[in-house]
């Protein structure tokens, strides 16, 4: 904006950007009403963004996260009295989340699929 009057400096704006950025800039309307500017952040109460924030917003609204939700009952895997790592082992068996070679396959993950330990003990 120029720093006299509440107008937008085309000129420096299309120094640094392309065209097309410099037509959705303009069509911004600036208020002569509205003497203060401020950052708001509508997805907090209070305005102000954070990390967590953004998190939340892209877990909820932006992102399709229902393939992440499985069916079962989670919670008698995690009130067992067992060590937390074969509560989490449980979860991920159920789950089907162990980074398993097919499973690493899968994910573009290039990796053997002949067992190694057949190779250490001079199996073929």
């Amino acid at each position: 904006m120029l720093h006299d009057r509440k107008e937008w400096n085309l000129p420096f704006l299309q120094s640094i950007f392309d065209h097309h950025v410099v037509e959705h800039i303009a069509k911004t309307p600036l208020y002569p009403s509205v003497t203060e500017d401020r950052l708001i952040w509508k997805k907090e109460n209070h305005g102000e963004y954070s990390v967590r924030s953004a998190y939340r917003f892209c877990m909820q609204e932006l992102l399709d996260t229902s393939h992440f939700k499985v069916q079962g009952s989670w919670n008698l895997i995690w009130k067992l009295k067992i060590p937390p790592k074969v509560k989490k082992l449980m979860w991920r068996i159920c789950r089907n989340c162990l980074p398993t070679r097919v499973r690493l396959k899968d994910k573009g993950v290039t990796c053997p699929m002949n067992c190694t330990l057949g190779t250490v003990y001079g199996e073929q």
